[in-house]
């Protein structure tokens, strides 16, 4: 399981997959200094197995409490071990309905699907709306 203890991503494992959750990995993924993901990152939609590794949209958020999409991958066997992160933001807040609503400037992924070569998220927008995108 991917779980946010703020402001970091950490891996945690379960035997019964309810808990009690063990953390395998502390800062798994977390802030980089300089980036659009700079003040915390959080999970997204459910990792995507590829060829390659498992796909993990995720949200970072910047001192300025923008959230923006971003995407890393991680191996197969040990997901423990970033192969990329996105250095810029896959999404981010320009919509009205993404600037303005409950929290303002957000967006994050809620669910991803691949289809015929394009990977659809849906993502909510200012904690208000749901959207989906075509990446």
């Amino acid at each position: 399981m991917l779980r946010r203890p703020w402001p970091n991503i950490e891996i945690a494992s379960s035997k019964e997959l309810s808990g009690p959750w063990t953390t395998e990995t502390e800062g798994f993924m977390t802030p980089r200094k300089g980036m659009w993901d700079n003040g915390w990152v959080g999970g997204g939609a459910p990792p995507i197995l590829t060829d390659n590794g498992w796909f993990i949209l995720y949200h970072g958020a910047d001192t300025d409490k923008v959230y923006r999409l971003g995407a890393a991958l991680v191996e197969k066997d040990n997901p423990a071990k970033v192969l990329w992160r996105s250095e810029k933001p896959l999404l981010e807040p320009k919509l009205e309905w993404e600037i303005n609503g409950v929290v303002s400037n957000v967006v994050f992924a809620c669910a991803a699907i691949e289809r015929n070569g394009n990977l659809w998220v849906w993502y909510g927008g200012a904690d208000s709306a749901i959207g989906a995108a075509r990446l």
